[in-house]
């Protein structure tokens, strides 16, 4: 083996085997010698954390690192790699689990330094996973719930909004005060030792009755063809399956069909010589929930010579061009006396933004205060009273 160094008192070596140490005096020539034979220490300690473990909730076990090799010289400590604490004595070989992780055993010999490490890996052994139910379509407010509850356990329901349980603990309570649309319940299950080691959701979607708004068409004389989305502005209110059915159909012209499904686009074709004011009345309903109905009007204005022009934009910053709502209805001649009429501008939200009662044709894209509203589409109702009277109803958006 190598010596280093090989001249002084003190060397290392690296190999077993007899070494000899000589003095020599020198001048005299004088020598002496001593043999020292290096061994090998064979006692390595083999570390040995004992074979995986599989656990149920709650339940406590003992590690077991008994093949370790032991020794008077021999120490152990045991660590978390990742998981649950141990108790008991970590420097012992049998220390004490509770829960799923990875553990470390480390065996040393304190005379020689000599160490070795082993890990052992403990899983638990849970209960049946969470199972909330199937998801409901509902007409009305309240529904039984049906979530699994596996021995051993406790579970517990849980909203994100004012949804209301007859008893949270219960597998199969009732649930009310659902909102309309979705809504998200979450069942978690707990075992003793696995606190909500588990949960799943469900989906119950309450249907509310639609809301449907007037809508406006217009078209220009002759027999020309044209298409509005009558549910464009309508609110569905959580049903995601509707029908539409015509109920009365307008005094002139054609439409494509009297009953659309999940489609609410409407083909209007105006006959020939057909001008004027007609109306069609629809009627939208949810086909999961028959009772849940709404109607609306679709007003027709077909445009000839000296028809109704109604706008459908504005422009009010100041130009002098298109910057007011102006009905050629209500354009009058000096010595004409101006209609009784009233104006309603409603946002998208069927909120009353501004109300004129006689409308002068100046609204100017403002609240009742006189504060600019936000650019955007507004619905407006118009009734004139002229001769039988007319309505007028339709969208307007203002741009800056």
């Amino acid at each position: 083996g190598n010596i280093v160094p090989a001249d002084g008192l003190t060397v290392t070596v690296d190999q077993p085997g007899d070494y000899v140490l000589t003095i020599t005096t020198t001048g005299i020539g004088c020598m002496a010698d001593s043999t020292i034979t290096v061994g090998i220490d064979e006692n390595v300690p083999v570390a040995d954390a004992g074979e995986d473990l599989l656990i149920e909730c709650g339940e406590t076990s003992m590690l077991d690192g008994t093949a370790t090799t032991m020794g008077p010289d021999f120490v152990y400590t045991w660590s978390v790699v990742d998981g649950a604490d141990l108790s008991g004595d970590l420097t012992s070989l049998t220390p004490m689990v509770t829960g799923a992780g990875t553990y470390l055993l480390v065996a040393s010999n304190t005379v020689n330094g000599c160490e070795d490490t082993d890990t052992v890996m403990v899983e638990l052994m849970l209960p049946p996973l969470a199972m909330a139910g199937d998801d409901q379509q509902l007409c009305g407010d309240g529904a039984t719930l049906s979530a699994n509850l596996p021995a051993g356990t406790d579970g517990q329901w849980t909203a994100g909004n004012s949804a209301a349980f007859a008893d949270a603990t219960d597998a199969g309570t009732g649930v009310s005060n659902l909102a309309q649309g979705q809504n998200v319940l979450t069942w978690t299950l707990s075992a003793p030792g696995c606190p909500d080691y588990s949960s799943d959701e469900v989906i119950i979607t309450l249907a509310g009755t639609p809301v449907a708004n007037d809508d406006l068409l217009t078209l220009a004389e002759g027999a020309v063809t044209g298409s509005v989305d009558v549910v464009e502005n309508d609110q569905l209110n959580g049903n995601p399956n509707w029908a539409i059915t015509v109920v009365s159909g307008p005094a002139f012209g054609t439409f494509d069909s009297l009953t659309f499904v999940n489609d609410g686009i409407l083909d209007y074709t105006v006959g020939p010589a057909s001008t004027g004011l007609t109306q069609l009345v629809y009627e939208i309903c949810s086909t999961d929930c028959p009772d849940l109905c709404a109607t609306a009007t679709v007003n027709i204005n077909v445009e000839g010579d000296g028809n109704i022009f109604v706008p459908n934009t504005i422009t009010p910053n100041g130009d002098g061009a298109n910057d007011e709502l102006i009905f050629d209805i209500l354009i009058i001649t000096p010595e004409d006396e101006a209609p009784d009429n009233e104006l309603i501008v409603f946002s998208r939200w069927g909120d009353i933004v501004y109300h004129a009662k006689p409308y002068n044709n100046d609204w100017r894209g403002t609240n009742d205060n006189g504060d600019d509203l936000p650019e955007g589409t507004y619905y407006y109702v118009l009734r004139v009273n002229i001769a039988e009277g007319v309505i007028l109803e339709g969208d307007i958006t203002i741009i800056r």
